[in-house]
């Protein structure tokens, strides 16, 4: 019998971007711009991540006694002085530290990200003084979130923002793009932003390179074609474009810390149905330990579980209408989505699980903004001819009954999913975007991980906290001949 042996490790390192002078930002004039934050790390303090494939952005939280800071830029200060908003940082942990060797950056990294707040908080305890320095921030979801596209601004570079496609000066195209070109197009803007934060912090290969700032990769498979046409007149941040026109009912957009350097996923949802089947036809992703295979958790790994089942998200009226990215009268798509002539009925009455007769009238109303993938590279609409246009029609007709299709695939069993949280022993291999594999007793069930948080207090304790969804625990009890309360006890004492 093997003895499951633990060593929490955690790492915090800051890298310098800026340091005032007089309170104006400058470029970090001393030699130090690496700051090993983990050092100042002790039973007070706490580090927390959390990351979500339904969030724009991830964030963390570092509360540190603020501390002297000896030889850190020009000026010796403490922390407080120091740290400052857009400063980068990247947090490793792992609870087997051992697995992972040793040396600067072997553990997996959980979050790169940047500073966005920094606060003192100063308190007298038992008549002792304290003053904690509490740093939060974001990951590099704070890039698109602070990209702001304001074509007003063209007139500082004597452009009428007025013009035909303002976009044109983002490098989009006024035509149909596919769905993954679009967004390239958008992770090149980001990047020559960071681009430009690198030639502004003048880091150079004597002093760590554009490592302590890696730009964004991009792993796309999502199908269909963009419209850049709505977006002409867009006036918000980036991160909003992105949102608005991803068609999130179908697919996720999030940013995933990669071993190489952070990414941002696009792909369609991997949910599957009751029968394990994926919905989409994209590949099923699990969690998995270092040797690949998949992760099971069982009761020891526990710490708490909070699950439930609700009529909440029960539907059965499924309508999906077609975006506004062209000069086509949007209600002839919608009268036809209606009268049943584009996929049938939108509402179901074959599945028990969701009959109206039992949960009552329950709608979903989505807008699709992609359009079948075919159309990439094609003109407006309004300057194709008849055959042309006609054309069109079938295919958007098509397009709609298939995203009708999977909208109500994705959601005509909602009764029977169970969603929550799991608190567990801390564990870097746990990620979201991932099936997670739970086995209590006899019972093995999964589930959808859609949000994770990780908390680390050095000397006492890193948990992990899964957010999860699509829960197939009470299914799996309704499978069972013998009687589930026993079935999900443990056997015997090593079980």
């Amino acid at each position: 019998m093997s003895i499951d042996a633990d060593q929490p490790t955690i790492s915090v390192v800051l890298h310098k971007r800026i340091e005032r002078r007089n309170g104006v930002a400058q470029r970090v004039s001393g030699s130090k711009r690496r700051i090993d934050l983990t050092p100042y790390l002790g039973q007070s303090t706490r580090v927390t991540t959390r990351k979500s494939v339904r969030e724009p952005a991830g964030s963390f939280s570092i509360v540190v006694p603020d501390q002297v800071a000896v030889g850190v830029g020009s000026v010796t200060d403490s922390l407080v002085g120091v740290v400052e908003p857009m400063d980068f940082v990247e947090i490793r942990m792992a609870r087997k530290s051992f697995e992972y060797g040793g040396g600067d950056g072997y553990l997996p990294i959980i979050m790169r990200g940047f500073v966005s707040n920094v606060r003192r908080v100063e308190t007298v305890i038992n008549d002792k003084p304290r003053r904690d320095l509490v740093i939060t921030g974001f990951d590099y979801g704070l890039i698109p979130k602070r990209y702001i596209i304001y074509p007003r601004a063209n007139y500082q570079n004597g452009t009428d923002y007025l013009a035909a496609f303002p976009l044109h000066a983002s490098g989009i195209d006024a035509s149909y793009l596919e769905a993954n070109e679009w967004m390239s197009k958008l992770v090149a803007l980001m990047n020559g932003w960071l681009s430009r934060m690198v030639a502004f912090t003048q880091y150079t290969a004597a002093v760590g390179g554009s490592g302590f700032l890696p730009m964004i990769d991009l792993d796309a498979s999502v199908q269909g074609a963009v419209s850049p046409y709505p977006m002409q007149q867009w006036s918000n941040s980036l991160a909003g474009l992105m949102n608005t026109y991803a068609d999130l009912a179908w697919n996720e957009l999030f940013i995933e810390d990669r071993y190489a350097g952070p990414t941002l996923v696009y792909r369609p949802i991997p949910f599957v149905d009751i029968n394990g089947d994926s919905i989409q036809g994209v590949p099923f992703p699990l969690l998995r330990d270092l040797d690949q295979t998949p992760l099971v958790l069982t009761d020891a790994e526990m710490v708490s579980i909070d699950m439930s089942r609700s009529d909440t998200d029960v539907s059965n009226f499924f309508l999906v209408l077609p975006s506004a990215s062209d000069l086509t009268d949007p209600s002839v798509s919608i009268s036809a989505a209606l009268s049943g002539q584009i996929g049938g009925s939108p509402l179901q009455s074959d599945n028990p699980d969701n009959d109206p007769d039992l949960y009552g009238l329950r709608p979903i109303e989505v807008q699709s903004t992609h359009i079948a993938p075919g159309y990439a590279g094609r003109k407006h609409l309004a300057d194709q001819d008849e055959a042309e246009r006609t054309d069109y029609q079938k295919s958007l007709s098509g397009w709609l009954a298939d995203r009708r299709s999977t909208l109500r695939a994705m959601n005509e069993d909602n009764a029977l999913f169970e969603s929550g949280t799991l608190t567990v022993r801390g564990s870097e291999l746990l990620r979201p975007g991932n099936y997670l594999t739970l086995k209590r007793g006899a019972l093995v069930s999964r589930a959808y991980v859609h949000c994770v948080e990780h908390e680390f207090i050095p000397f006492q304790r890193y948990t992990s906290k899964l957010y999860v969804d699509r829960g197939t625990g009470f299914l799996v009890r309704t499978q069972q001949n013998g009687s589930p309360a026993y079935l999900e006890g443990a056997r015997g004492p090593y079980s």
